[in-house]
């Protein structure tokens, strides 16, 4: 009997893991799509972002394209200058994608 119930409170403290998880994931998700949207309105709303070129840079990292990645990572090297306010984490990042 005491067995029985500790395999129930395995599996119910199994199934609590889950559900935990599965919730962590839609808020992440529900995150990143909140951060989505406020680059998006910045890019529209900042002065001189009309090419796609610096709305890319606006971009950020983890919302970014493959291609885009790979063109930040080059434009990080041509034009430093304009990743003046990044983070090193951030630059190490864009470098290594």
């Amino acid at each position: 009997m005491l067995l029985l119930l500790l395999l129930l409170l395995y599996f119910l403290f199994f199934i609590l893991i889950i559900i935990n998880i599965i919730i962590i994931g839609a808020w992440k998700k529900h995150e990143r799509d909140q951060i989505e949207k406020a680059t998006k309105f910045k890019m529209m709303t900042e002065v001189g972002t009309s090419n796609a070129i610096e709305r890319v840079r606006y971009k950020a990292h983890d919302l970014r394209s493959d291609d885009e990645k790979r063109f930040v990572g080059i434009d990080l090297i041509l034009h430093p200058e304009m990743y003046v306010s990044l983070k090193l984490a951030e630059i190490e990042g864009n470098y290594h994608d």
